[in-house]
């Protein structure tokens, strides 16, 4: 099957969804690293939610708004 820039949106939209919910952000956050003295799990996190909210824009403008009839 030949990817689409749609099928490419629901994988990556998955992706996202899928890191968010990841317990190995617990891996990464042992050694208490902290950006501007914020932990980076929320920072992380914060990251992965702006990057799924864009995803989800880009997706409304490509077609998944409701077509008139």
């Amino acid at each position: 099957m030949k990817p689409t820039p749609i099928r490419i949106l629901y994988i990556a939209i998955a992706l996202c969804f899928c890191l968010i919910v990841f317990p190995g952000i617990f891996f990464i956050n042992r050694i208490d690293p902290a950006i501007f003295n914020i932990p980076f799990i929320y920072w992380f996190t914060l990251f992965i939610w702006a990057v799924l909210c864009a995803l989800l824009f880009i997706g409304y403008k490509l077609g998944w708004k409701n077509k008139p009839k």
